[in-house]
C-alpha cells in the first residue's frame, strides 16, 4: 500500500516524503473501510463536519489519554502495594 509507494521513492527516515497521490490515499482508505465493515458487520459512515482530519483524530483519541474520562479508567485500589504494605496504593 502506501508505505511501499513511499519506500520506492525515498527513504522516509532521511528524505522528504513526496506528496501522496489522491488515488493511492483513496485506495488505501477503501481497504481499511472494507476491513472495518467485514470485521464489525456494520457499514462505515464517513465523518461529518467542517473540522480538519487532525482535529477529528485528536478529538477521537482524547478520551484514551484523559485519565478521569478515558475508557481505561480504573477504580482506586485499596490493596497495599507489595513494596510498601502500609501505602494503600495498588
Amino acid at each position: 500500500m502506501g508505505s511501499r509507494w513511499v519506500a520506492a521513492r525515498c527513504d522516509p527516515y532521511h528524505d522528504e516524503v513526496p506528496e501522496t497521490p489522491q488515488e493511492l490515499i483513496l485506495g488505501t482508505a477503501s481497504v481499511y473501510i472494507e476491513a472495518y465493515e467485514t470485521s464489525t458487520g456494520q457499514r462505515f459512515a464517513l465523518p461529518e463536519g467542517d473540522g480538519s482530519e487532525l482535529q477529528r483524530v485528536r478529538a477521537n483519541l482524547c478520551p484514551y489519554f484523559t485519565r478521569r474520562t478515558g475508557p481505561f479508567k480504573q477504580a482506586p485500589s485499596h490493596r497495599p502495594h507489595p513494596a510498601n504494605p502500609g501505602s494503600g496504593q495498588g
